[in-house]
Order: structure tokens, then sequence, then C-alpha cells
């Protein structure tokens, strides 16, 4: 996310400080799912909501004639937003029916099934019901089936196995929290006895003013004119800065494409990773 502000800006001070060590050293920088100034990704003036009709419908959260709608009847200068706000009444009814129809989901993963234990918010002493389920460890065994054939509830405790899609147990949140309080590691990490932890995630409470506006033509100088190599790669799973919107911007950098989006693969065949496109002066989208 502002990282995606943080790690550009900070190689641009390198690079404006000749006697600086690390500028020496420095090889290149990677930005991952990042914001890319208010008037591109991630401030009032950034994109509409094109991209997220784009990445929802993608990966079939919402019916395609509803898509085909929206694209149809919706002005296209208003989805792309960049300063033009939705304002069409027609567009911003189906827009909302759009929303009505993808239903919950956590903005920094789309098929993350523990986001409610997981949430960067610290947790209550009692989170509800969910926390009644059990995280870690394998599946339980089961008693077997009930005489109507229903599978019966697990020898060890009572509740569903938890775990999200991708096999990370959920919780993690609620145990730093414990973790963060308890005296031996307040010790270990030098604070005081009394200290109070909590999530600064988005900078909440925070006053926090938007001053880069945009950084594609700093991506552009530095790319051309240095030696510096840039990956920018994204998730396929992140709904709030999708690949959509990172595949737009990168292109529209203007670079001449070596290589063409292809499979990136983990074994050089086809265990897939992902997919790359790849761009002179040692550019990389991923």
């Amino acid at each position: 996310s502002y990282a995606g502000v943080y790690v550009p800006t900070l190689v641009r001070q390198l690079l404006s400080t000749p006697a600086s060590t690390v500028r020496r050293r420095l090889r290149g920088f990677a930005v991952g799912d990042g914001c890319v100034g208010a008037d591109v990704v991630c401030g009032p003036r950034a994109n509409g909501p094109y991209f997220h009709v784009e990445f929802f419908h993608g990966h079939g959260q919402f019916a395609d004639g509803l898509y085909d709608r929206i694209m149809a009847e919706c002005p296209r200068e208003q989805l792309l937003g960049y300063g033009t706000p939705v304002t069409d009444p027609g567009c911003r009814a189906l827009l909302a029916e759009a929303e009505a129809q993808i239903g919950g989901y956590y903005a920094y993963a789309l098929y993350d099934a523990c986001w409610y234990q997981n949430d960067l918010n610290p947790p209550h002493d009692r989170p509800g019901p969910l926390s009644a389920r059990r995280y870690w460890g394998p599946p339980r065994k089961s008693t077997g089936r009930t005489a109507r054939g229903h599978q019966s509830r697990p020898l060890d405790g009572p509740g569903p196995v938890g775990g999200a899609l991708n096999d990370y147990p959920c919780g993690g949140a609620q145990a730093m929290f414990q973790w963060v309080q308890h005296p031996d590691v307040k010790r270990a990490l030098h604070v005081q006895p009394d200290a109070y932890f909590f999530s600064g995630d988005n900078g909440v409470g925070f006053v926090y003013n938007l001053t880069e506006a945009n950084l594609l033509p700093f991506y552009q100088e530095v790319v051309r004119d240095t030696k510096l190599r840039v990956l920018v790669y994204n998730g396929d799973t992140d709904p709030d800065l999708n690949t959509f919107v990172a595949q737009n911007w990168t292109r529209s950098l203007g670079f001449r494409e070596t290589q063409p989006w292809r499979p990136w693969t983990l074994d050089g065949h086809q265990y897939m990773g992902g997919y790359v496109t790849r761009y002179a002066w040692d550019f990389d989208f991923l």
C-alpha cells in the first residue's frame, strides 16, 4: 500500500544524496500492491470504480448480466475516474447493485477465510462465537456417523476445524496482542510495564496528509537514467490495490516490452507462480 510511496521516495532521496554510502550499494527496488500517488492510485483524484468492477467480475463475484449493463450504461470517463466522479444516477444504482451482489470480503485478501479473526484492530477478550474455533494443528478425528448419516462431532472438542484457504492458522492477530502484553515480552522490548500496544494500520488516529501526487515520472526517470532494476509485483487476490490497476499504470509508463505477458513458473516449465511482463531497462511487472 503506502510502501508504494515510501519506497520510491526513499530511493529518490538516496539518488539525490551523492555522498550516501547506501546509494553506492543500491542495485534496485521492488514495490508490491503499491500506491503511486494521490492522482494515480490511493487518493481522492485517483482511479474510479472501473478496475474495481473488472476485478470482482474477473473473479466471478457478481453476475455477467450486471457487468454487461455497467459497461454499456455507465459513462466510461466516470468509471475511470481521475478527477471525474460517478454522477450518473443510473450508473450509481448499477454499481450499488454490484456491491450488494459481491457481499462481504476482506479488502486485503479476497479469499481469506480468517479475516474476522485476523483483523488488524486489537481483538476483544471475548471476540464472539468464532473464537471457539480451533485454529492450530491437523484435522481432528471424528467419532463416525450418526444414525441419519450425518458426520458427528470430533472426539476432542466442539466446532469445525479452522484455517484459511491457504492453510495458515487463523487467530494470529489475537495471539500477537496477547503476546505483546506479557510482562516478559515488554521487558525484552525495553518498554514500560504499562505500555499500551495498538494497531497503526492506515494511520488510524493520525494526521496523514497525502502530498505525493504522482510517482510515474520518477519511475520513468529512474528506469531510463539509472542502472537500477525495478520490480512492480501484485497479488491476484488483493481487491483494494488489484492487478488490473497495477497493470494499467505500469503499461502507461511507455516502456518497450521485451517479453509480453507470459507465465511465470517455479520450475521453468509449468508449475505456475504467476505472470510476468518484462520491459526494457530492467523494469518488470509481476
